[in-house]
């Protein structure tokens, strides 16, 4: 907040802010930060969401990572969490526990990722639909035959 109490003007191009007032009607989350759209998803996931040049850009994130540098941590984290169990223990409850855990975290980035990637197509969908309709381009002529003069019936070719 500013010290006068207002809140601060957001950056926003009127067309995302205009996208931000159809996500929400559609029940979304969105939360405008600075230059972007986040769009909030279960499992501590998110969707950053810009325009750039009047193409859309998505940033999927898991927390305040990438998502992909979110799953490198996780897998490797685990890795050498199993890895330093068995070092230290050998083949136990505690490497078993320790590989369960990891597994159980791989898993959940499974989920997370499905979720982000459902969140990107939707957008992209409902995005293109705000579009107004392009004009078609006009027909070329075509050397294929088409129609009737393409798949004659076996009757026709008698004749």
């Amino acid at each position: 907040m500013s010290p006068d109490g207002t809140l601060p003007a957001s950056a926003l191009v009127p067309e995302l802010a205009a996208f931000r007032a159809d996500l929400e009607e559609l029940g979304y989350v969105v939360v405008p930060h600075g230059d972007h759209l986040c769009i909030r998803l279960p499992q501590f996931a998110s969707v950053r969401v810009r325009l750039r040049e009047g193409e859309l850009e998505f940033v999927p994130q898991f927390g305040p990572l990438r998502r992909q540098h979110s799953s490198a941590l996780t897998l490797g984290g685990a890795s050498v969490a199993v890895i330093a169990a068995l070092a230290l223990t050998g083949v136990g409850a505690l490497a078993f526990g320790t590989a369960f855990v990891g597994a159980m975290l791989a898993a959940r980035d499974v989920g997370r990722y499905i979720a982000t990637e459902g969140c990107l197509t939707r957008l992209q969908m409902l995005w293109t639909a705000r579009l107004p309709a392009a004009t078609p381009a006009p027909a070329r002529a075509s050397t294929v035959p088409t129609g009737a003069d393409r798949f004659p019936l076996p009757s026709a070719r008698q004749h």
